[in-house]
């Protein structure tokens, strides 16, 4: 039979897929995982967009730098090199 997934089991995936992204060659995947990750507003989802702060492109860093602004964590953003 069938299980239809409920709300959270999709969130759950589509973080868990997101936190993989944050590895991705491709610099807009990362940036789109970490926007992903921006609206998950828990402690660990901010830790990855941490992280992201310091990626080598600077759309990554940009998109991690507004993750933290619009999750409430505006601190970080001060410590970007954006």
């Amino acid at each position: 039979m069938f299980e239809v997934p409920t709300l959270e089991d999709i969130q759950r995936a589509s973080a868990e897929q997101a936190r993989r992204d944050l590895n991705s060659p491709e610099a807009a995947t990362r940036a789109q995982a970490v926007e992903e990750l921006g609206g998950e507003g828990t402690a660990e989802a901010v830790q990855f967009i941490r992280t992201a702060l310091n990626d080598g492109e600077a759309r990554v860093r940009t998109a991690a730098a507004r993750a933290l602004k619009e999750s409430g964590t505006e601190g970080q953003v001060a410590r970007a090199e954006v």
